[in-house]
């Protein structure tokens, strides 16, 4: 019996009774609590893993200021609040195609090093 998620190339253990990660799981299944989910997103980075393909992030996501040395993977991810990416420096190749932002994104001031790809990205507002 396997514990890891089940979307393609998840390394995060899926929740209790699901099939899916906290990170992984459709936005109105969701019933986690707002810090526990950041921790665990900020132990993604502390850990330098920017693979977040596939994510639904629920909550504010800020990276400002934030300083990306490696491939950074947004690919189908859906934004369900602002997301902040002002003055943040990608080093490397960032990948947002197919991803929703449902609410603002902001990328005033951000630096892009090695390629932006945004190909059927979606931004609501």
């Amino acid at each position: 019996m396997s514990f890891k998620c089940e979307y393609d190339g998840c390394k995060h253990h899926k929740e209790e009774g699901r099939n899916l990660c906290i990170f992984h799981l459709p936005m109105d299944e969701k019933n986690v609590d707002r810090q526990y989910f950041i921790n665990e997103l900020h132990t993604k980075f502390d850990g330098l893993d920017y693979n977040f393909r596939g994510f639904k992030l629920p909550y504010l996501v800020d990276f400002s200021g934030y300083r990306f040395d490696k491939n950074v993977d947004f690919s189908k991810v859906e934004f369900g609040e602002p997301a902040n990416f002002g003055k943040a420096i990608f080093n490397k190749k960032v990948n947002f195609s197919e991803a929703i932002f449902d609410e603002e994104a902001n990328f005033s001031g951000a630096i892009f090093h090695s390629g932006l790809v945004l190909a059927n990205a979606t931004f609501e507002k």
